[in-house]
């Protein structure tokens, strides 16, 4: 395990009760490890939903949720508790566990994305949802995930020049979201490798998410083949869906990501589909709004699902 996957497994298991046992939500009915491929006993989800509404049968707003983990560690279950609360609020949940690096480098992780999100059309024959009112969301490089996958949802030609590059198959996108959020994530990674911080974490992780060596000074990361698609902040296009973002000014992790990305996308969808929530000081830290018993994380919440409702035009009275 190299520093990367160390300190990434560090955060999961030391902030696991915070961040999914601090608030409990009753009358959620989970049900677990339906895969979405056969590539690895990691490519499957879990579904959330609230009983009493899955009895109910009318159809439902769908929640793909992705992990976060910087790419090489990260699972499932550490989600439980933001699952929870998307179920609580009336959605659908897949929230879904995906390849890890360096199991598998960059593309190689899109081709497990994009076959979640294709399979939710399976999903709905069985479960009530409403494929209409999609929302992609994921925190840390699952908010890159989020975003990455709505940019290859709204642009096949960028999925084709992928899959010419690098020689991996990624499936066309079938679905396409209504509401991207995503959450203290990674958007730049080219400027993010600028960036200092202990245990060269970013360098390393950039490494073992490529499989690419970066040499310690950084000067050969050009040379890497795919360098012009690894941020997707470069993919923004003015065909999205509506978007919300979450992100801390006291992110210590994904530093100064996303306010640029929040002027990105505002630049090519404006204003009127684009919202927000920035948390700052040391206690709302990187992915802040996972311990929902703070303030901050309340309103952040409050103020995501205030927007997402407009946004699938979802007013349930709960």
């Amino acid at each position: 395990m190299n520093r990367s996957q160390s300190v990434f497994k560090l955060i999961d298991v030391s902030m696991d009760k915070k961040q999914n046992r601090a608030v409990e939500y009753s009358g959620i009915k989970i049900i677990k490890d339906i895969p979405y491929s056969d590539y690895s006993v990691d490519t499957s989800g879990d579904i959330y939903v609230r009983e009493d509404l899955l009895a109910k049968g009318d159809k439902l707003p769908v929640v793909l949720n992705i992990h976060g983990g910087g790419f090489v560690m990260g699972d499932k279950k550490y989600r439980y508790g933001i699952s929870s609360w998307w179920a609580s609020k009336g959605y659908i949940v897949y929230n879904i566990s995906y390849r890890l690096s360096p199991d598998v480098y960059f593309p190689e992780n899109l081709v497990d994305l994009v076959d979640a999100l294709n399979y939710l059309k399976v999903l709905a024959q069985e479960y009530p949802m409403d494929l209409s009112k999609l929302v992609i969301t994921g925190d840390s490089s699952g908010g890159y995930s989020a975003a990455y996958l709505t940019a290859l949802a709204f642009d096949d030609t960028l999925r084709r020049e992928i899959v010419e590059k690098s020689g991996i198959e990624i499936a066309p996108v079938q679905l396409k979201p209504a509401l991207c959020a995503p959450c203290c994530g990674i958007y730049d990674v080219v400027t993010l490798l600028g960036t200092k911080m202990p245990f060269q974490l970013i360098p390393v992780t950039t490494k073992t998410y490529t499989g690419f060596s970066l040499k310690n000074d950084l000067s050969n990361i050009g040379d890497y083949p795919l360098y012009d698609y690894l941020s997707p902040i470069n993919f923004v296009s003015k065909d999205w869906c509506k978007v919300f973002m979450i992100w801390t000014w006291s992110d210590l992790i994904c530093v100064d990501q996303g306010r640029p990305m929040y002027n990105a996308i505002c630049r090519k969808i404006g204003k009127k589909k684009l919202g927000y929530y920035a948390a700052d000081g040391l206690l709302n830290n990187h992915c802040f709004h996972l311990n929902q018993d703070t303030k901050e994380s309340q309103e952040a919440l409050a103020a995501l699902e205030a927007f997402a409702a407009d946004a699938l035009d979802y007013h349930p009275s709960l």
